[in-house]
């Protein structure tokens, strides 16, 4: 894999294929970091994954925080909701190691998102996963560190919603929008209203004209097309725990819709499998 710019070049003309995105920065199962966290976010740039999921939570005095759960304890032992501490309180935590199952705690604070935007400047781009309800607040961090070329912000928010907030964001703001086999019909409308950078696709059945060729190709002409293969996302059991038994039935299925990216938990073992299919 190239450079950012090689990267972002490719995400607006849909030069990817199969693009592997770490999900909540973990490049690997093994706990060598924790997820969400900067340590994370290097460990997926030095092994070539240039795009990268994460979660955001809203502090006590008003600061957005990269967290998964509403509650750190889980990451950090720390008692208490994210909402109801302030920065100062959750800076005094340290991380656990992956996701936090053993409890072995390293060095490493829970970061701020400035913070992150400010230490993989132009090395990055950040799929702002629970974020949509911080949007205003976003739009401003993005427009204060000059990175609305760093973050995608994704949502499945009503198309009225969706639209006036898109219609007063900066031009340059990325949207991503996730749709299902009932939002057929209204397709059209999303692209004219929305004009996402990304789709994010979430199946129930192999035989759902969401999937189809037809669908996908018409999706592309605009915008690229992603598909999860985490374990608690739908796509009919085509995730990655079916994945790593048999990968083909998995990421292959996945694979053979022709998505510009999947998001998964074991994108070290997704490459070993397919880096030469996807050319990286």
């Amino acid at each position: 894999m190239k450079d950012y710019t090689d990267f972002l070049q490719k995400l607006r003309t849909g030069g990817h294929f199969g693009y592997p995105v770490a999900h909540r920065a973990l490049y690997s199962t093994e706990e060598r970091e924790p997820e969400n966290s900067l340590p994370a976010v290097e460990a997926c740039i030095r092994q070539g994954i240039l795009f990268i999921e994460i979660d955001l939570q809203e502090t006590r005095d008003g600061y957005l925080i990269l967290s998964h759960d509403q509650s750190l304890k889980r990451m950090t032992g720390l008692e208490g909701d994210i909402c109801d501490l302030t920065l100062a309180e959750i800076k005094k935590a340290r991380l656990y190691l992956g996701s936090g199952d053993s409890q072995t705690a390293t060095d490493f604070q829970v970061p701020e998102l400035a913070e992150l935007l400010r230490a993989f400047k132009d090395r990055a781009l950040f799929n702002i996963d629970k974020g949509w309800e911080y949007r205003e607040k976003l739009h401003f961090i993005l427009r204060r560190e000059n990175a609305f070329h760093q973050a995608i912000v994704k949502s499945n928010a009503e198309i009225d919603e969706a639209a006036a907030f898109l219609r007063r964001a900066d031009a340059k703001f990325l949207y991503m929008h996730k749709i299902f086999n009932k939002d057929m019909a209204a397709l059209p409308e999303m692209k004219e209203k929305l004009a996402p950078r990304l789709w994010e696709l979430s199946f129930f059945d192999d035989r759902e004209q969401l999937i189809e060729p037809e669908t996908i190709n018409y999706l592309k002409d605009s915008a690229g097309v992603w598909i999860n293969a985490l374990n608690v996302s739908r796509n009919n059991g085509h995730n990655d725990e079916l994945s790593l038994r048999k990968p083909d039935k998995g990421w292959g299925f996945l694979l053979d819709l022709k998505p510009n990216y999947i998001q998964t938990d074991y994108a070290e073992k997704y490459l070993v499998h397919y880096r030469r299919r996807l050319m990286l």
